[in-house]
């Protein structure tokens, strides 16, 4: 029922709104505004304070200027709503406030002393079941933008774990309010960074981990940002650097040469998910959730807990390279902290890489690439990793991708010529050194049966469906060697 009756709610508090602007230099304003603050009194139904909020979310975002005698009354009215028993209450709460925090920042912040240690605790009593943690937490990321006093008084330490479970969160937007509040707490926290305590610097090198693994789960441009730039304000301390990533590095070395259809090993995760606290009926979105995140906790490059994409393979493989691009990055910015110790171990792990394999070649050569864009100190020893990148510029190989096709593909070529030799629809002589036989002479020889194999159906068959593997095998090659 209320699936039917929110949309209508929704336009009558557009319509009131719009009505409230064409007064709003006016007297029944005013009167108008009252009367809303007053049904967010009410002690009845939900519903009754739900529309009064709605309309008031709408009023304060076409206003130009809400009168002067209401401006902290409503502040102080709709912080009240914070509190409420019902969710969705609480969510339009946090959003009627925004445009509030936008227009009178200095009022808000004035009448509402430790409004931001609120929407904390707040989140603390959420899980992630909650709709109205991603008001909350775009209200929280608003305050801390601000010029407030209060935020200087934010222990990091603190805060970031409770925001940490919606970072995973089965949707969205949930996931991107927190990825830039965790964004905001740190720019907040910015002067405290380099005097950590052993517990903050445990927060954050949670911090980075988490930031890493979504930067190669997510897809969302948005999201993607606000990693990379959270990613960015944190790389700005070396001390931090040094003793939060290095532990890491390999783990996410590893992460970032992960084969895209395969799941991804959830021992190399982190679970930062909340147990569910609500009493509330679950919706078929959120029981999908529980059991895609508690049963089949299986997550992929770029797509999270989403299955890959059968139907729009090219598609998911631009969304895989966009993510190795961005992870080639973060592993590029941590590079020019570490000393020479620590550079020479990551040196060494890179070079020993498999690089038969397209992939994890493509990744490596995409590290060094940023090192070298960040690079100060050139005093470190690189000769092993180029040796390496000068033999795997000039030797000619077939990937690891694509050498199971490769082996089924002249097993089957050889089978092929055999039979072909024995109808005498080829020369013996080129089935002599078969085994040494490249996807360029497989067409090539393919192409030389003589003609007569149209009159053997099954055999002509054979011969086409061998062509067009060697035709396919050979142009993802050079595609993977790109």
């Amino acid at each position: 029922m209320e699936e039917v009756v929110a949309p209508i709610r929704e336009t009558g508090a557009q319509t009131l709104s719009i009505i409230c602007s064409c007064l709003h230099d006016q007297p029944q304003c005013s009167s108008l505004i009252s009367i809303l603050l007053h049904l967010l009194k009410h002690n009845g139904t939900w519903e009754i304070r739900h529309g009064a909020l709605l309309t008031l979310k709408y009023t304060f975002n076409i206003l130009k200027e809400i009168p002067n005698e209401m401006q902290i009354p409503c502040v102080q009215a709709v912080r009240q709503c914070l509190r409420d028993e019902s969710d969705d209450v609480v969510s339009t709460a946090a959003a009627t406030l925004l445009p509030l925090v936008t227009q009178y920042e200095s009022v808000v912040l004035d009448c509402a002393p430790g409004l931001i240690g609120e929407l904390i605790s707040l989140l603390d009593s959420m899980d992630d079941l909650n709709s109205a943690a991603s008001s909350i937490m775009n209200l929280l990321a608003k305050l801390l933008a601000a010029n407030s006093a209060e935020k200087f008084k934010l222990s990091f330490a603190q805060v970031l774990p409770k925001i940490f479970p919606f970072c995973r969160h089965h949707t969205l937007p949930f996931r991107l309010a927190a990825i830039q509040t965790v964004m905001k707490i740190i720019e907040a926290s910015q002067s405290k960074l380099n005097m950590c305590t052993s517990e903050e610097l445990s927060v954050l090198e949670h911090t980075f981990r988490l930031l890493f693994e979504r930067s190669i789960l997510e897809s969302d441009d948005k999201i993607l940002t606000s990693i990379e730039q959270t990613w960015n304000i944190l790389c700005q301390s070396n001390s931090i650097v040094r003793q939060c990533t290095f532990s890491s590095y390999q783990r996410w070395i590893c992460l970032s040469v992960h084969p895209a259809r395969v799941p991804i090993n959830s021992t190399l995760l982190l679970n930062d998910e909340k147990t569910p606290q609500t009493t509330t009926i679950l919706n078929n979105d959120d029981k999908r959730y529980l059991s895609s995140s508690t049963i089949n906790n299986h997550q992929y490059l770029a797509m999270g807990f989403t299955v890959c994409h059968q139907d729009a393979p090219l598609e998911q493989d631009r969304t895989v390279i966009k993510c190795r691009r961005l992870a080639a990055r973060l592993l590029g910015q941590l590079f020019i902290h570490y000393d020479q110790q620590q550079s020479n171990s990551v040196l060494n792990y890179i070079t020993s890489l498999n690089y038969r394999s397209a992939v994890q070649r493509m990744v490596a050569g995409m590290i060094t690439s940023e090192w070298g864009k960040n690079m100060i100190d050139f005093s470190i020893n690189t000769n092993i990793l180029q040796e390496h990148f000068h033999k795997a510029l000039n030797e000619t190989l077939y990937f690891d991708e694509i050498a199971p096709s490769f082996t089924k593909l002249k097993r089957d070529f050889t089978s092929f010529m055999y039979e072909c030799a024995r109808q005498r629809l080829c020369n013996p002589q080129s089935i002599e050194s078969i085994a040494l036989h490249s996807v360029d002479d497989i067409i090539e020889l393919c192409d030389k049966v003589h003609s007569n194999i149209d009159s053997h159906i099954q055999l002509n068959g054979q011969k086409q469906n061998i062509r067009d593997e060697a035709q396919r095998i050979q142009n993802e090659s050079e595609t993977l060697a790109l």
